[in-house]
């Protein structure tokens, strides 16, 4: 019985397709029994379906990181000569690095609103970097009559 019905849904499966084809393509198409397979003996297992493997999932490209601009790391020297800095006024990038070097024979420090030194005796040196724009006024904590300033763009 389990026999007859497979072969009727063969059939059914097979007059499904004879319609298919005829409407889709213009043609018809006809089904001999040679094309129809023959009943499996009834102590048979009908062959296990492998399922067709999944289409890959998409994938979406990570975005683009937009270019970071290039941070600026030189380092400017400033001397401490005759109780002046020189150069001063001085112009950096955001990122540079300004050192102060002590060249007069007495001690100086360097005074700022976001950095200060410890005292520089002659040939000591001070250095800072500078991570935001802005101008940058200095002075001698020793030597008040003594500034400079630091312009970072």
């Amino acid at each position: 019985m389990l026999n007859l019905y497979k072969q009727l849904v063969l059939g059914a499966t097979m007059l499904s397709l004879t319609v298919l084809l005829s409407g889709c393509l213009g043609q018809t198409k006809t089904v001999t029994p040679a094309t129809v397979p023959a009943a499996l003996p009834s102590n048979s297992q009908p062959e296990a379906q492998t399922p067709a493997p999944a289409a890959p999932a998409a994938v979406t490209p990570a975005p683009t990181p937009a270019p970071t601009p290039a941070v600026s790391s030189q380092t400017v020297s400033v001397s401490i000569q005759n109780f002046a800095f020189n150069p001063s006024p001085v112009k950096i990038k955001v990122g540079d690095s300004v050192v102060w070097t002590n060249d007069d024979p007495a001690p100086h420090a360097i005074k700022a609103a976001g950095f200060n030194s410890a005292t520089l005796n002659t040939g000591d040196a001070f250095k800072f970097k500078f991570t935001a724009a802005g101008t940058y006024a200095y002075s001698c904590a020793i030597h008040p009559s003594m500034s400079g300033q630091v312009i970072v763009e």
